[in-house]
């Protein structure tokens, strides 16, 4: 039940750091200097305006033969990716980190060209794990968007397994008559030596709750940092 400390597969939609090994698989697409040269980065004028680099959380959109066809930004934009990009399981969708820059000629649907796509694996629930474990990390940042919560994490590591996961605590009835669900991030940090500081993207969807979460209810967040517990309050539904 572990995974390497940056990111999972983008054939894996649900990355579920369980029993299974979740192996590092970041693709990295370097476009090649003739396709750089089509694009103003390459001009020989100094008043060509460079394109914007963009990165952002997005989900990836596979065609029948496994190719990233579209993205969708957590903001709700929809991009035709026009690079040729394979990795994924055919006519699946994938959480993701996308690095890339939106092309100016005009057409039907705004279409991109993507220079990194890495998947991020969506937290498992570890609620009825036998043994729970809250090992300390760092925390780069944590908010919500495209409706999920997202996590940059900063764990010590030497590059070795650890597990990872979302624990549903505990309820608590407020006088609205909503309930906040109480949520902390499980993490083992197994036999991984605590060399140097590792980077780990994740999201919790609302959707591996066990408990019904119906809008008005709110998620607190709890995570085991370094210089003790920090928490998170983020109202339901999430934004998208």
């Amino acid at each position: 039940m572990g995974f390497s400390i940056d990111h999972c597969p983008l054939s894996i939609v649900h990355c579920p750091f369980r029993i299974v090994h979740c192996p590092l698989s970041i693709l990295h697409f370097a476009l090649s200097i003739v396709l750089l040269c089509s694009m103003t980065s390459c001009s020989d004028d100094d008043d060509e305006v460079y394109p914007s680099l963009i990165s952002d959380f997005v989900m990836a959109q596979s065609n029948s033969e496994g190719h990233v066809s579209f993205i969708l930004t957590d903001d709700g934009q929809r991009y035709a990716v026009e690079n040729n990009i394979s990795g994924m399981s055919a006519d699946t969708v994938a959480r993701a980190i996308c690095s890339y820059v939106i092309l100016q000629e005009p057409t039907n649907i705004p279409s991109i060209l993507v220079y990194s796509i890495t998947g991020i694996p969506v937290m498992y629930n570890c609620t009825s794990l036998p043994s729970i474990h809250r090992d300390p990390t760092d925390v780069a940042g944590v908010w919500s968007s495209g409706g999920y919560i997202n996590l940059h994490l900063l764990p010590l590591t030497q590059g070795k397994f650890q597990n990872w996961g979302f624990i549903e605590d505990s309820l608590s009835a407020n006088d609205a008559g909503t309930t906040t669900h109480h949520l902390s991030i499980y993490h083992e940090q197994l036999n991984d030596p605590t060399s140097y500081t590792g980077h780990i993207y994740a999201s919790i969807s609302p959707d591996s709750l066990r408990e019904a979460h119906p809008a008005g209810d709110s998620i607190l967040l709890s995570i085991n940092t370094f210089k003790g517990p920090m928490s998170w309050h983020f109202a339901l539904p999430l934004v998208h």
